[in-house]
């Protein structure tokens, strides 16, 4: 099949990384980098970031003239404004679009700016395993929570482009109160929100929690070896997914009562470890749906699918009308 010939650049600003690729109309990625946000402190470090990045695309690819950005909200996509990120301390009222439009007026080029959740939605859409579905839910786990809603073939973005922040909706169980379970304060001020359970920080704090007693234990900040520690039957991190399970399937249960989608797609990095977690959300859905709506076969788990988040924001170059 001859390759579209239509590039454009996604950029998924994450919690832990910035992601950018290159990529042709028809999701062929030419090209992708990422950078850690570690060492962003404010507005002015995260631009930088993402102008090293593009310096050197429009070096290899003169003709690039297209951006999708996805980034974490709550946006104002209007004015194309990143009003404060959770889990990128420092970021408020940063401005992105007006300062990379000022940066690169030379280029000529058309900045487009969405919801990185609904960016990784809109690649399970034209890309990823929904793409022959009219009406589905997307969440993401990584360092947050995100969420996005498609009805009727199209993205729903809801009142000023925020909506399904399912990472910072609140799941608060019997189960958590009569374990004496603390609750870690979310990125957004609040505690008990479903990211504080089911995310990067989540499983670090939680694991940290149900290991305390061992007195031999060492600070782990690392998430992959945490699920190796599971996997291996380690009472303290198999609890630590299990009551990642329990929040998630608390979160879903809502969503499918409140919607009722023929599909739920999670993906994320922390979807690669779903075996640790899904017997225990299953068995939550379970117990808490009636059986109308409970439909295993609902839920499908890509296994990471890193490339989401950017296929979904290039998207937005070739799809979206509201540009900058």
């Amino acid at each position: 099949m001859k390759e579209n010939n239509e590039i454009a650049v996604g950029i998924d600003i994450g919690g832990t990384y910035i992601k950018a690729g290159v990529i042709y109309k028809s999701g062929k990625i030419i090209e992708k980098v990422k950078i850690e946000t570690k060492h962003i402190k404010k507005n002015l470090d995260l631009i930088n970031c993402i102008t090293r990045i593009l310096d050197e695309f429009f070096i290899k690819y003169p003709l690039l003239n297209k951006i999708g950005i996805g980034a974490p909200g709550p946006l104002d996509v209007n004015k194309g404004i990143m009003l404060k990120t959770p889990n990128i301390k420092g970021i408020n009222n940063c401005s992105i679009i007006s300062l990379l439009k000022k940066k690169y007026q030379k280029n000529n080029i058309t900045l487009f700016l969405e919801n990185d959740a609904n960016c990784a939605t809109l690649g399970q859409k034209y890309f990823g395993i929904a793409k022959k579905n009219s009406n589905f839910v997307v969440i993401t786990l990584g360092t947050g929570v995100g969420g996005g809603l498609i009805l009727n073939n199209q993205l729903y973005t809801g009142s000023n482009n925020n909506i399904f922040e399912i990472g910072h909706t609140h799941i608060i169980s019997q189960e958590f109160l009569s374990d004496r379970i603390p609750l870690k304060k979310c990125g957004c001020g609040s505690y008990g929100c479903l990211e504080t359970f089911i995310s990067i920080k989540g499983i670090l704090y939680y694991y940290d929690f149900f290991n305390k007693d061992n007195i031999n234990a060492k600070k782990n900040d690392d998430v992959s070896k945490i699920a190796q520690l599971a996997q291996k039957k380690y009472k303290p991190a198999q609890k630590t997914f299990e009551l990642a399970g329990t929040s998630l399937g608390i979160a879903l249960s809502n969503i499918i009562y409140l919607i009722n989608p023929p599909l739920i797609v999670i993906t994320g990095g922390l979807s690669v470890f779903s075996d640790l977690f899904e017997k225990k959300m299953y068995d939550v859905l379970k117990k808490r749906l009636m059986k109308a709506f409970y439909q295993k076969n609902r839920i499908k788990f890509t296994n990471g699918d890193e490339n989401s988040g950017i296929l979904g924001a290039a998207s937005l170059c070739f799809e979206k009308t509201s540009q900058h």
